[in-house]
């Protein structure tokens, strides 16, 4: 990394939009391992995002249920030139929708995209498109016509939804292979209020938190029409178990996360909605960090 100001942003050849979330809490439990601290490129996952949140947006927030528990990594980004800062959930033990309402919450920009922390791929022109599909400076249409059309994982047309006055989506939320993305999704800031709202009703599920806003989904042709083909496909890419970093770095995976000794004997892995991993990033309906 180097000093001073993102690349883009020194020579002004994109506008910086919103704020950067990077949810890092959660116990990643069919990792085996702390997933923001895995490396891939011989960079950890949670350094290689924040450097994908400098060349896009105007700040940046890790959310974490540990304080202090990144200092070490991130210890050299106060001489960046790029605003960061951490956030600790207010509800640890509730998985992503106490995320979301603490990293949401300290943004300081009216809209934020948020990531789960292990999206090794994810790269700035996914960021700021949803970001600016969110503000609507790109991608204009009917907020809800993807939300009718994509198919969310629970059947988006028929769940109710808050329609702001001024008919603009709250949530720009991406949809690969019928299921819903909301952790690599663009997000008004304001949305905190609804993320409070469930943990006070003891909703922790995401699905419940996106009942109450306004969302716009994008299907898969939508998405890369939006972004970029290779570049939607690569942004929902995560690693939620050992087989999915062996299948993305092959041999180049560490042999100590592929170690069958470092799997959590009460993980199902047949089981989309096990309530053990707090960081699965394609459940929307439980933890997600």
């Amino acid at each position: 990394m180097t000093d001073g100001p993102s690349p883009a942003a020194a020579h002004g050849e994109t506008e910086l939009r919103g704020s950067f979330v990077v949810l890092a809490g959660g116990g990643s439990v069919r990792m085996g391992r702390d997933k923001a601290r895995l490396e891939v490129g011989g960079r950890p996952l949670l350094l290689r995002l924040l450097e994908v949140g400098r060349e896009a947006c105007r700040e940046g927030i890790v959310v974490t249920d540990r304080p202090g528990g990144y200092d070490d990594l991130l210890s050299g980004w106060a001489r960046q030139g790029w605003p960061l800062r951490t956030a600790c959930d207010r509800s640890p033990g509730l998985g992503p929708v106490a995320g979301l309402e603490a990293g949401l919450d300290a943004a300081s920009e009216p809209s934020s995209f948020v990531a789960a922390c292990d999206l090794p791929w994810l790269g700035p022109a996914f960021v700021r498109g949803l970001v600016e599909a969110l503000e609507g400076t790109r991608g204009e249409g009917d907020p809800d016509r993807a939300s009718r059309t994509a198919g969310g994982a629970r059947g988006p047309a028929s769940r109710p939804r808050a329609t702001p006055a001024d008919g603009r989506p709250r949530a720009v939320v991406p949809v690969r292979e019928g299921r819903d993305q909301p952790l690599c999704a663009a997000y008004e800031t304001r949305a905190a209020a609804a993320a409070a709202d469930c943990l006070e009703a003891g909703e922790a599920a995401v699905g419940a938190f996106l009942d109450r806003l306004a969302v716009r989904r994008l299907g898969e042709a939508e998405l890369a029409a939006l972004v970029g083909r290779e570049e939607a496909l690569r942004g929902t890419t995560d690693v939620d178990r050992p087989a999915d970093l062996l299948a993305l770095l092959g041999p180049d995976a560490p042999q100590a996360v592929l170690d069958p000794e470092h799997a959590d004997p009460r993980n199902d892995p047949n089981d989309p909605d096990d309530p053990n991993d707090s960081n699965d990033s394609n459940d929307p309906n439980g933890g997600i960090r």
